[in-house]
Formats: C-alpha cells, structure tokens, sequence
C-alpha cells in the first residue's frame, strides 16, 4: 500500500440501507403542476419512483425507506414512515436517525432530487472514506442544468460515524437556527458554516444533469437546459 493511501479503506456493499427524505412541507414548490415536488414526471416517470428502481437495480437487497408527511409519497416495495413532527432546526439527516443502519452502510438521498444513473453509480459504488462518511454534491453553478447554486445530493456513512453526527447536529444548533446538510457537512471538516468549501476526502463531486427541485424555477431551468423543452409536459 502507497504512503499516500494508507489511512483510507474501501467500504464495500454488504447491507444497506436507503433514507430518501421527503418530510419538507412543500412550499417553496407551492404545488406547482398540481403534485408534491418528488411526484413531478420526467419521461413518464415520477422522480421518487426513478430513484427507488435505479437503487433497486443497482442493490436488489437494499432497503429502501421513505421519510414524508405525505401519504401520496408511498412507494411499493419500501417502507414509509409518515412524519408528523418537523421543526425548522431539524435537518432530514437528523429526522431519519431512528432508522441509520446499525450493521452496515447507511445512504441519505432526497426525494426531490434527479439522479442520472452515474450519479447513483458514484454513491453506491465502491467509496474511500476516510472519515467514514461521505457527502456527494456540486460545490458550484451548474452549466448543465443552469441552477445558480451548488447542492448536496446524498450523504454515506458506516456506523462508527453515528456519534460524530449526532454531536454535530447539538453544536450546530448552537450557531444556526435553520441548518441545512451544507451546515453539518461544513462543521464535520472543522471550517466555519458560512464558508463554501470542500475537502476531496469526505466528499465527491457529481457535476452532470443531476438536480435538486425546491422551487418551480428549477425544474422549468432543468427542462429547458437538459430536455431542450421550454414547458414541462
């Protein structure tokens, strides 16, 4: 083993387990084209769907739960918990901690979120983490899909990190009242939560058309930019 890698592991798929987060009240979407954000179609296909068949096809075994306060957001084949206590200074990581696998990998993904199945591919994959936990996102602007900010698309972590986390969402409740994972991913590197900045050991990169919906701005940008479509159909 080189000198420069010796304190990374690889951390293979044994048993998973999958939270998609889908507990935000939904008012930033405003329930634009009449369904909750993670329901929009993209080629005749709900997103929250898409992303539990891409899962499924990448781990058949995995165990897929779904974190919502909306019952519309029920998908065969997984578990739902329907969420009826929310506070603005919970994060989506926090609010599935009842269910962090306690024997393997656990991996927080977002149900308002298009993954491409590269994007999926990177964060089921094979991953070095040497901190064991890894976040996946794009630090910045995206010429692909036009969206004018950076965003986090999925955390992975093993069982030895759960502790770290939890600390991490009392201290920086401290500093914050309504943190987002950018927050928590900033206060586990030890750098002030204001500051944008990655480090390339605990987290990677996915700059392709993959892409987080919170308002209707950003699907129509998406649609337009990645479908070449100037209305959503």
């Amino acid at each position: 083993m080189s000198e420069s890698s010796e304190n990374f592991f690889v951390v293979k798929i044994k048993i998973m387990i999958v939270l998609i987060a889908c507990a935000g009240d939904g008012r930033r979407w405003a329930n634009y084209l009449n369904v909750p954000k993670q329901l929009i179609k993209i080629d005749k296909e709900p997103i929250l769907h898409r992303t539990v068949r891409q899962v499924k096809s990448f781990e058949p075994n995995t165990e897929i739960i779904i974190f919502a306060q909306n019952e519309l957001l029920r998908v065969p084949d997984t578990e739902f918990v329907l969420v009826t206590t929310l506070t603005k200074s919970q994060m989506a990581l926090e609010t599935c901690k009842e269910k962090w696998n306690k024997h393997g990998d656990s991996v927080l993904l977002f149900g308002d979120v298009y993954y491409t199945d590269a994007a999926i591919e990177k964060i089921f994959g094979e991953v070095y983490m040497s901190d064991n936990y890894m976040f996946f996102g794009r630090l910045n602007p995206s010429h692909i899909t036009g969206k004018k900010w950076g965003e986090l698309f999925a955390v992975r972590f093993i069982p030895s990190s759960h502790n770290l986390f939890l600390r991490a969402f009392v201290e920086i409740r401290g500093e914050i009242d309504k943190p987002i994972h950018w927050h928590l991913y900033r206060h586990l590197i030890k750098i002030a939560l204001d500051y944008h900045y990655v480090s390339f050991r605990n987290y990677t990169e996915i700059d392709d058309e993959t892409e987080d919906f919170d308002f209707p701005d950003d699907f129509d940008t998406w649609m337009l930019n990645v479908k070449c479509l100037a209305k959503p159909i």
